[in-house]
């Protein structure tokens, strides 16, 4: 057996019991430091991770709801569309037929007793009247009277000649004159 015996003073010996072991200081605060810092880099990581899944479900929802959005916005934007064509060919009919109509309202309102008319032609932006009169003086009353509803613009100098219709003497006459289109029309009617 062995034995050690320590022949140094006492002194010596309980100062060196007593002493600080540096690299037994340094290497515990280097792994305290290491369980401190991977507990808060698992924490950190955890918390991250958690806040990163509450932004994917929300995210997700988020991607559903505008996707249903998108699908409503198409099927709006394709029945809009749809409606837009159906206003477009309304209003190219409104743009053919309602001058025509217009037109014979302001013939019908224009046209005094004395004068009846055998036929009205209308192309684009022109009409073309033909009848007849008991005298001139009827006429241009009428033409007149085309003038003053506002559709017609103007109207271009009556030909005229004397006939009989029927036993009695009577004025036939070819008259033309120009037919405002929509445009025009919904002026003229704001004016009044």
């Amino acid at each position: 057996m062995k034995v050690r015996i320590d022949l140094r003073p006492r002194e010596l010996v309980e100062q060196k019991k007593n002493g600080v072991n540096i690299g037994l200081i340094i290497v515990t605060v280097v792994f305290l430091s290491f369980i401190v810092v991977s507990g808060t880099t698992f924490v950190y990581g955890y918390m991250t991770s958690r806040s990163l899944q509450t932004q994917v479900t929300r995210l997700n929802d988020d991607i559903a709801i505008l996707t249903a959005q998108n699908r409503r916005l198409s099927n709006e934007i394709q029945r809009l569309s749809e409606q837009e064509k159906m206003y477009g060919n309304a209003l190219a009919l409104l743009r053919e037929e309602l001058p025509t109509l217009e037109f014979l309202e302001a013939v019908e309102k224009a046209l005094p007793k004395g004068v009846w008319l055998s036929s009205v032609t209308q192309r684009e932006g022109k009409a073309e009247m033909k009848g007849f009169a008991y005298n001139e003086n009827d006429i241009v009353v009428f033409a007149r009277g085309l003038i003053d509803t506002g559709i017609v613009p103007n109207v271009d100098f009556p030909v005229t000649r004397r006939t009989t219709l029927n036993g009695a003497a009577v004025v036939d006459f070819s008259l033309s004159c120009g037919v405002g289109t929509i445009d025009t029309i919904g002026k003229t009617g704001e004016k009044k």
